[in-house]
């Protein structure tokens, strides 16, 4: 294993991961925000 990724990169996976698996309601009011 290398280098662990920049904590933003980890943090664009995370939003990512999130949008693909919540319901569109929760994903409308994270863009909103």
């Amino acid at each position: 294993m290398g280098e662990l990724p920049e904590t933003e990169v980890l943090l664009d996976w995370i939003e990512e991961s999130y949008r693909a698996v919540a319901p569109k309601k929760l994903v409308a009011e994270l863009d909103a925000s």
